[in-house]
């Protein structure tokens, strides 16, 4: 190859280089300024639909949930229905697509679950749901094509693993009940009640072959794989070789926990980020329960990676209640720390920093969401990586210990605030016990007290009244916000 062809390759190849950066600058531009601003306004946030929702509770919060669940369920009623030519049919038909949709559904841990689907926890939950009510629908039609068929009969082996099988499955069902009031109960009974299942379709099915197997072969690994990563991630998080292994201590404030972790490791945090915690001094068993926190605040070092994390805790019941009860507050004890999980670690957050009004709206230790998305809104804005021009918080106590929980950070974040971006007005409501009298705290006064019960429709109006650019609106109070 002579000079000449080299030259020619060599600027041939820079132009088509300029030319893919200049295709992939043009989609980006018309991703964030055309598709997810549609998408936003016709599907994720459509007002007429959103009416419709609110007023049947069984219909997903968004267009987009409604119509991805309408495909998947025509769907698989089509399957269901091709080359089905009698009820035999129809009943094998039914257990092969059961299995088949509980494959999916055997992360170990539905932070692993979204961490590879990268979507947000909220929408994983309904896809776990959908998918686990369309495993019951199938199995429900190919047990009553079976007994119908062939009666049941417990003395039969199959008859009695495939009973038990739909027993675990209406108990997988019931038992999300306890899941908000009972979370630690909640993990074990439906852990427990799913690898019980796996081995009653083993012996259901046994000694079938093909398909079926397969399936269930699946479903182990996909268990057996995602609890291995989840234990290595666990390892490469709190144990580093040359330093202490994760620490936590503890901060009473009234009926609330400010929990401090120092980090063997650090990483970059980013606000919206959760962690999942385990305390073994908390009790025997609370080595083996973990606990889903909010990163509420951090501190880093000179790279810019968090050391240490800060959580907010109000105690109820299970590992929180244990924490109030049997820890020491200012004691460090060791800690088990496993993620960062959430939307902003897997490109979905938003772009917060896009808008140029960001407004908040928050009720008691809901507050500890909205701290960390204005720390980053702050930081970026001193970096000039945001576009944000102006901030605003409106919070509502719910009990007289939520402000003096969140106080120091709240007085840090208008203390960095030297453009007078940021704008905190801070609701006591009368009802509560000893109210803070109405008063402006904090750095250049930054922080406004009023003794009252907010009006979130008048504080939202006033807001669009001093709109800079394009707002956002963080938060929900319905049915105003």
């Amino acid at each position: 190859m002579d000079s000449s062809t080299v030259y020619y390759i060599t600027f041939a190849s820079i132009a088509a280089l300029l030319v893919l950066l200049r295709i992939a600058h043009g989609i980006r531009y018309f991703h964030q300024h055309y598709l997810r601003p549609w998408y936003l306004r016709h599907l994720a946030y459509a007002r007429w639909y959103g009416s419709i929702a609110r007023s049947i509770p069984l219909l997903p919060e968004d267009l987009l949930d409604l119509l991805l669940q309408t495909f998947y369920v025509s769907g698989t009623v089509v399957v269901n229905l091709i080359g089905v030519k009698d009820l035999p049919a129809a009943a094998s038909r039914a257990a092969q697509l059961a299995l088949g949709n509980l494959v999916p559904l055997y992360f170990c841990h539905e932070d692993l679950g979204v961490f590879f689907l990268g979507v947000s926890i909220s929408r994983y939950s309904r896809i776990h749901q959908n998918i686990g009510i369309m495993v019951i629908l199938q199995a429900v039609v190919h047990g009553a094509i079976r007994v119908q068929k062939e009666g049941l009969n417990l003395q039969d082996k199959r008859h009695f693993y495939g009973f038990l099988a739909a027993i675990m499955l209406v108990t997988l069902l019931v038992c999300r009940i306890l899941k908000r009031r009972l979370y630690e109960l909640f993990l074990k009974l439906h852990t427990g009640c799913a690898l019980f299942l796996l081995y009653a379709l083993w012996k259901h099915i046994n000694p079938q072959t093909g398909s079926s197997i397969v399936l269930m072969v699946m479903c182990v690994s996909l268990f057996g794989g995602s609890f291995l990563v989840q234990v290595i991630r666990v390892l490469y998080r709190n144990v580093a070789l040359g330093r202490q292994s994760a620490r936590s201590s503890l901060v009473l404030s009234g009926n609330t926990i400010q929990v401090h972790l120092m980090l063997p490791r650090p990483w970059k945090i980013r606000a919206g980020e959760r962690i999942n915690l385990a305390i073994p001094s908390a009790g025997l068993t609370s080595l083996f329960q973990s606990h889903p926190f909010v990163i509420v605040w951090w501190e880093n070092d000179i790279a810019g990676n968090g050391v240490s994390i800060f959580l907010l805790v109000r105690p109820r019941t299970g590992f929180t209640r244990k924490l109030r009860e049997r820890l020491v507050d200012g004691q460090q004890y060791l800690a088990l720390v496993d993620g960062p999980y959430g939307i902003a670690r897997h490109g979905v957050s938003g772009h917060v920093g896009d808008y140029g009004h960001v407004f908040m709206v928050t009720t008691g230790i809901g507050i500890a969401a909205g701290i960390p998305y204005i720390k980053e809104l702050l930081e970026g804005r001193r970096g000039g990586k945001v576009k944000t021009q102006r901030i605003s918080l409106v919070w509502q106590l719910e009990q007289n210990d939520d402000y003096s929980a969140a106080r120091n950070w709240l007085q840090n974040l208008v203390s960095q605030d030297g453009d007078y971006q940021l704008r905190v007005l801070i609701f006591h409501p009368a009802r509560l016990e000893s109210p803070m009298a109405s008063m402006r705290i904090g750095e250049h006064n930054m922080i406004e007290v009023q003794t009252k019960e907010a009006d979130w429709e008048k504080e939202f109006l006033a807001e669009a009244q001093r709109q800079i650019g394009t707002m956002l609106v963080i938060g929900r109070i319905d049915p105003y916000i």
